[in-house]
């Protein structure tokens, strides 16, 4: 779990390997990953809109916020 640098959202990888957005003013959950990385061992704010996911075995994950959640691209 990692808070954005502007404490707005808040990202979360699950034991299950999904990955949630939520607001932190209202609870609201803004996004869900259907894509499922059980071998998540890290979630980093990279700015207010984007984030990386690092894994135990794949690739380092980006992702963007804005306009919704969606991966931007694989390092």
């Amino acid at each position: 779990m990692d808070v954005s640098p502007n404490n707005l959202k808040i990202v979360v990888a699950l034991n299950n390997g999904t990955i949630s957005l939520i607001d932190t003013r209202t609870g609201k959950i803004l996004g869900v990953s259907i894509l499922q990385h059980s071998d998540i061992s890290q979630v980093i704010w990279l700015d207010n809109d984007r984030f990386a996911s690092v894994h135990n075995v794949h690739q380092t994950l980006i992702w963007q916020t804005n306009p919704r959640l969606g991966m931007e691209h694989k390092i």
